[in-house]
């Protein structure tokens, strides 16, 4: 399969995160979506994580999901959104998209891992399958691409790429703020909350020592 390379933009990006570069020129870089294409309202915020992962918001119409697997060549999309559902009983897709996927299901998978905010052994289940380069390049998305979506992120480069927990820290503040304020509130200010979620999911092991 042909594979297209990404339109990477910086137009957007805060001084925060320019500075946050300066520091990790491995932090995830953004793609721009093509502006011609009918791409629903909600889709965006897609970065590449590394050569196997992507991150972003949840696709919605065909033209997201194809824009995915025929653009990026994405292979497996990984949902962390409860809500994400392509069963015959579910209303969030319209048969267009139903559609689309029974003829494609030669080219990708999705897999459903929306207990992993809460579940440690659900949470190593998705980080594995991230690092499984058979399923790569993956695509992981909650609703926004911001808050579910970075916790697992953080945790697969603090997992697999040994980042510190500062650095990753960083990447999931920036990424979830994107110069917006949060309806969360003020979690993405504070490292405490992230830390103490990714203890509960990882173990204090795999956290200590990942300070800079």
């Amino acid at each position: 399969m042909h594979i297209k390379t990404p339109i990477l933009s910086y137009r957007n990006i805060s001084q925060r995160q320019l500075s946050f570069k300066k520091r990790n020129s491995s932090c995830a870089e953004p793609v721009e979506l093509p502006p011609e294409r009918k791409f629903d309202i909600c889709f965006g915020n897609i970065y590449r994580v590394d050569n196997n992962v992507y991150r972003g918001a949840m696709p919605l119409n065909v033209e997201d999901f194809r824009f995915l697997v025929s653009d990026l060549g994405i292979k497996t999309i990984i949902s962390v959104k409860k809500s994400f559902s392509l069963n015959e009983e579910s209303t969030s897709y319209k048969a267009d998209v139903k559609e689309y996927f029974d003829k494609n299901s030669d080219k990708i998978q999705i897999i459903e891992k929306t207990n992993l905010e809460n579940d440690p052994k659900e949470f190593q289940e998705t980080l594995e399958i991230l690092k499984n380069p058979e399923n790569a390049p993956c695509y992981v998305h909650c609703a926004s691409g911001k808050r579910g979506t970075g916790l697992l992120i953080a945790g697969y480069r603090i997992d697999h790429h040994g980042w510190s927990f500062d650095d990753a820290y960083d990447e999931y503040k920036n990424i979830a703020l994107n110069n917006e304020k949060s309806y969360w509130g003020n979690h993405y200010e504070d490292p405490g909350f992230l830390r103490e979620q990714l203890t509960g999911l990882m173990g204090s092991n795999s956290i200590l020592g990942k300070f800079r």
